[in-house]
């Protein structure tokens, strides 16, 4: 079976930006205030153009259970009730045009949710789902995988062992099981589909802090495990 490694991943992600894309110069303008100021918040692009920013935490560190979504011309954003209060959740785009919003932290920054809500661009509403993670989890990678599943990987902090074992949640059935452990625990690491339903986990921190993480590793579809990658 052919490798693809991390080098090759991203030259490809290059590749694939027009190069006008990358000399033009870039202005910034102000736009509409927030209706809640946030951070550590997720943020996507729906298909329709639209920005939407998931949960993260306000003053006084207070995790948030609310969307935002600004579309393009509009004067001001909109605010959406979620489900769930997340902070630093986990976000994935789904097949059918859905998000997955997974986990994260409660007030203070401490990852205490496992909670799972669904996104519908087009209705602007949260569903929450059938079943949860099976681990708390906070600053997870996700993406969703060639057969359908979503993969988390990595974790926050350690009080349990989330930052070195990952999920697979099946949008199908709503359920969450664990593949193989991680070889390295990684906070906030970045997770990339491969066409064959592998994927590439890359970078990312240790769970309390520290040294930026320069070992990638792959999670195979077929054997459910996780095997370190050269770069």
């Amino acid at each position: 079976m052919k490798r693809t490694s991390v080098s090759q991943c991203l030259g490809l992600l290059l590749a694939l930006t027009p190069a006008t894309a990358l000399a033009a110069e870039t202005t910034l303008v102000a736009g509409p205030s927030l209706v809640t100021g946030r951070m550590n918040h997720s943020a996507i692009v729906t298909a329709q153009g639209q920005v939407v920013l998931f949960g993260g935490h306000g003053p006084g560190f207070t995790t948030l259970a609310t969307a935002e979504i600004w579309t393009p011309g509009a004067e001001s954003w909109t605010s959406v009730s979620m489900r769930f209060p997340h902070d630093a959740p986990a976000v994935a785009r789904l097949a059918d045009g859905r998000y997955f919003i997974a986990g994260g932290s409660s007030s203070l920054g401490i990852p205490a949710y496992n909670t799972i809500e669904v996104f519908d661009p087009v209705a602007g509403t949260c569903t929450a789902g059938e079943q949860s993670l099976v681990r708390f989890r906070a600053a997870s990678g996700s993406v969703q995988l060639a057969g359908g599943k979503v993969l988390l990987a990595g974790a926050w902090w350690v009080h349990n062992d989330a930052p070195t074992v990952g999920e697979l949640y099946a949008p199908a059935t709503g359920g969450c099981v664990a593949p193989g452990p991680l070889n390295l625990a990684r906070s906030a690491p970045v997770v990339l589909p491969l066409a064959n339903g592998d994927a590439i986990v890359v970078g990312g921190v240790p769970p309390t802090g520290g040294g930026l993480l320069a070992t990638p590793e792959r999670y195979s579809g077929t054997a459910n495990t996780f095997t370190k990658e050269s770069d």
